[in-house]
């Protein structure tokens, strides 16, 4: 069977079921993940997440779980409260998304509400943000700045990134190829 590129950068709910059950086909040849990178795909990817019988299953929750990454380490909070919403009312089927919802709900409280939290939470949330489920990257705790924030950072191969958090507020940062000297 040959691959079927549909050359698609905004696909209807329809066409992305159709795409989720066919192996062969893409939205684009590249890049096709990012194109589903928004706030009214997430009732076809969480359905295709969902079925078992779907070929896509793992890659439509990678794709979930990437979406929600890049929208707390950039902290866009527009986007995070439509998905607050979605995540509120939507039904989890399986175990992973399930624990996806229950991860999400927790870190979006304490971006939504700044709290004191431990550096064991430090260390849970800059693995999830920069990490989660299906990336290969290492994360290493590297260093606490004088004023009690914690630095760490995500490589794989030569790529680095570093990330930041406060305990004492659970504020964070993502500064991409460059440590900071200072955040609060």
């Amino acid at each position: 069977m040959a691959t079927k590129v549909l050359d698609e950068v905004n696909p209807t709910h329809q066409q992305i079921i159709e795409w989720g059950y066919d192996e062969e086909m893409w939205f684009t040849d590249q890049d096709e993940d990012l194109i589903l990178h928004h706030t009214e795909y997430l009732p076809s990817l969480v359905q295709l997440a969902s079925d078992v019988d779907c070929p896509k299953q793992d890659y439509c929750a990678s794709i979930l779980d990437y979406f929600i990454q890049q929208s707390f380490l950039f902290r866009n909070e527009a986007e995070l409260k439509v998905i607050h919403q979605f995540m509120r009312q939507a039904q989890m089927e399986t175990k992973w998304l399930k624990n996806w919802k229950k991860r999400f709900l927790c870190t979006f409280d304490i971006f939504m509400n700044p709290q004191s939290i431990s550096v064991e939470m430090c260390t849970k949330i800059a693995t999830e943000l920069n990490i989660g489920d299906y990336s290969h990257r290492v994360i290493n705790q590297l260093r606490t700045l004088t004023n009690g924030v914690i630095e760490y950072e995500a490589s794989y191969g030569t790529y680095r990134q570093y990330f930041y958090i406060n305990p004492q507020t659970g504020k964070w940062k993502l500064s991409k190829f460059n440590p900071l000297e200072q955040f609060s």
